[in-house]
């Protein structure tokens, strides 16, 4: 356990209350002060008997102005006690402070108590040199300019508190109750360290020294980026490091979590229910086409991967197989679906023998395997993962065509409607598309890092898979035809986009339309008020579930406010309610958004208009947002050296000649892809990379 004071914030440090400790100073004047401190605080704070005690002077202010009594306190320290000392991590310089400035936000001042009944193992006050405190400096990128640091023995920092003994102050197995009390005054920086003088100085009489510090070794400065790593909130900035800020919310916002099967992830509750609110907008738009939901079987026999050349060439390397059933050898090898083409056309070629079978249009939600050999990442690039892929049989193509179009206006709804991410819609290059496709569509999404991102696609697959299975009909004329296919499908990639589109650095962002909970309820409670303010939340929370809304009341009591209002930011609800006694009686509430943090006050007969508004406004704000950086983020190039200053700066709209050969060669220049062809038809000047008159306008980007 790492205790830390920091005088460049707004916190006072004041005297310390320490029951249990074995004291093997001499020093009986200091005990007999913490012993008579111990019995004046065992019930309340009492200010007429305390007023005359220096060390109480900065506590007597907060006491008229807040009117806190000690059980509030203590409650506000037990709060604190589940975030340091969860499952006994150690926590660092940044999060005690960050803790400490949340724990009492509706005072306006930072207050926080530490309960230590919990830890094991001696805490040791540390030889050091005699040099002063205010000498402690920075190593590093670790900053300890004007800390004090109480340094748990099972993890000691060479620098903090000094003795002039080899006695040590333990606190044992045994040790239950330690408080240490910072009381929060003042902003102003000459009482903050008036109050950190005084706390250093009973600090240092108990340790028998003076305060002082030490260089920190290697070994430290690792420790200490050890415990950064255990920070409840995120530790890098959105704009600093785009990778590892990802990587720290899905998992700090309870998104997901890694398995023991490398590139495999878990989808915690709140991601599944995004992904089920995308299910059934998807799933309600395709059943009111025609389409009807079936399931075909996980396994497919190597024989029917095989029968499209040109489909198993391009999954062949994501495949994987199943050889044996305990331990006998398969006669066959078993497929792990990568896509479900070859298993549902066997079907399809027993089920469509007339024209009157047509159109034939299904699908399936189901997971999928393929063995990606990249780097895994969560939602965007797993080896499983789940999606629903739709597959049809047309008797003309010019059907087959509409329905590819219908479709990804299915998608570019949910994506742009729901998700709040603008698209691009249009064709893929001939080496962009579905193995075993006669054209593919698809939709593309600028992410905040300026990459792209396929988010979902739509193939026409011609007659290919037909003729390879046989699929055939006896049409009105009576003449045999095969049949024209297509094959759709979004997967929980769309996850990975929203995250990425609309977070910031407190955390998840997510819009209304597809958050799984749309408001969180926050009840302000003191003891006197609470039966009142937590039966009012709950008549509010009623009201808005029977207009539909889905809300959480948080009327956790080991929690106050504060920590409250930063879990919910983290976990991306996207409106909160504030409610505490004066809301009640002047019949408010407020009202905070999310993804701007803007408050509103609503009169308790307006709060339904008024979340009306919030949530419509931020939905539509999150989208605008998000369209501004796509249309910021498109730039045009002319030739390969505008093309190499900007490709890192977003999309790249240049001419193509259509030749395979310059578009990998810009691949290979640039790590560029292309991601579709411009739909328009005015395509002008010359191909971005041989000059030739092009034939395309293309979106060029780099890829996720």
């Amino acid at each position: 356990m790492k205790i830390t004071f920091k005088t460049d914030d707004p916190i006072i440090v004041g005297s310390a209350i320490i029951k249990g400790v074995t004291i093997k100073q001499s020093d009986e004047p200091l005990k007999n002060l913490m012993k008579e401190t111990e019995n004046k605080a065992k019930d309340r704070w009492d200010i007429n008997t305390l007023k005359e005690e220096k060390i109480f002077k900065n506590y007597r202010t907060l006491w008229k102005k807040h009117r806190m009594d000690y059980n509030r306190y203590r409650s506000s320290a037990d709060s604190l006690i589940r975030r340091i000392l969860n499952n006994k991590h150690l926590y660092n310089v940044n999060n005690v402070v960050d803790a400490m400035n949340t724990i009492s936000t509706q005072t306006g001042y930072s207050i926080g108590a530490y309960d230590l009944d919990k830890i094991t193992g001696d805490i040791t006050i540390r030889n050091a040199k005699n040099e002063p405190f205010e000498s402690i400096g920075t190593k590093k990128d670790i900053t300890l300019k004007n800390e004090l640091v109480v340094a748990d023995s099972t993890k000691i920092l060479d620098l903090g508190i000094s003795t002039s003994s080899t006695d040590k102050s333990k606190i044992t197995e045994s040790t239950k109750n330690i408080l240490i009390n910072i009381y929060a005054v003042s902003e102003d920086t000459q009482n903050i360290n008036k109050a950190l003088d005084q706390t250093i100085k009973l600090i240092t009489q108990f340790a028998g020294g003076v305060v002082a510090y030490s260089e920190i070794s290697k070994n430290d400065v690792a420790c200490m980026k050890e415990e950064e790593n255990q920070d409840l909130g995120l530790t890098v900035k959105k704009s600093e490091d785009f990778s590892e800020w990802y990587t720290q919310l899905i998992q700090k916002a309870k998104l997901a979590d890694y398995s023991s099967v490398s590139g495999c992830i878990v989808f915690r509750p709140d991601s599944y229910s995004i992904w089920e609110k995308m299910k059934d907008h998807i799933d309600k738009k395709i059943k009111a086409l025609g389409h009807k939901n079936v399931y075909f079987p996980l396994l497919i026999p190597e024989k029917l991967l095989t029968k499209e050349a040109e489909h198993v060439e391009g999954f062949t390397p994501e495949v994987a197989w199943v050889t044996h059933a305990g331990e006998n050898k398969l006669p066959e090898r078993l497929a792990i679906r990568p896509t479900s083409e070859t298993i549902m056309y066997e079907s399809y070629s027993n089920w469509i023998r007339s024209h009157r079978d047509l159109p034939l249009l299904l699908n399936q939600w189901c997971n999928v395997i393929r063995w990606e050999f990249k780097h895994a990442k969560p939602f965007l690039r797993t080896r499983e993962f789940l999606w629903q892929e739709g597959h049809t049989a047309h008797a003309t193509k010019e059907d087959a065509d509409k329905e590819v179009m219908t479709i990804l206006e299915v998608y570019r709804d949910l994506m742009e409607n729901i998700l709040a991410i603008p698209v691009l819609t249009g064709k893929k290059t001939e080496s962009e598309k579905f193995a075993g496709a006669l054209y593919t569509t698809t939709l593309e999404a600028l992410m905040p890092d300026k990459k792209a991102l396929q988010m979902g696609t739509s193939h026409c697959l011609g007659q290919n898979f037909a003729k390879a299975f046989d699929i055939k009909f006896i049409d009105e004329d009576e003449k045999t035809k095969y049949v024209w296919q297509t094959s759709w499908g979004v997967t929980t990639r769309m996850i990975g986009a929203l995250i990425m589109m609309h977070s910031d650095d407190k955390g998840l962002v997510l819009p209304p339309k597809i958050a799984p909970t749309q408001i969180v309820i926050v009840p302000i409670i003191f003891d006197k008020t609470k039966k009142e303010t937590i039966g009012k939340c709950r008549e509010i929370k009623e009201t808005l579930e029977n207009e539909g809304y889905t809300v959480i009341l948080d009327d956790r009591e080991e929690h106050k406010a504060g920590f409250k209002y930063n879990e919910w930011e983290l976990r991306g609800i996207p409106i909160r309610i504030e409610l505490g006694p004066r809301d009640i009686e002047k019949k408010q509430l407020v009202i905070v958004r999310r993804d701007t943090s803007e408050k509103t006050f609503a009169k308790e007969e307006n709060m339904i208009p008024e979340l009306k508004k919030s949530l419509e406004d931020m939905q539509k704000d999150l989208y605008d947002k998000a369209k501004k950086h796509m249309d910021d983020n498109i730039h045009k190039a002319g030739n390969m050296e505008e093309f190499k200053k900007n490709i890192d700066n977003g999309m790249i709209l240049a001419g193509w000649c259509k030749s395979p050969e310059c578009e990998e060669n810009i691949k290979d220049e640039t790590g560029a892809t292309a991601r579709l062809i411009h739909p328009g038809n005015n395509v002008e000047g010359k191909c971005i990379f041989c000059g030739k008159p092009a034939k395309h306008t293309v979106y060029f980007a780099k890829a996720y």
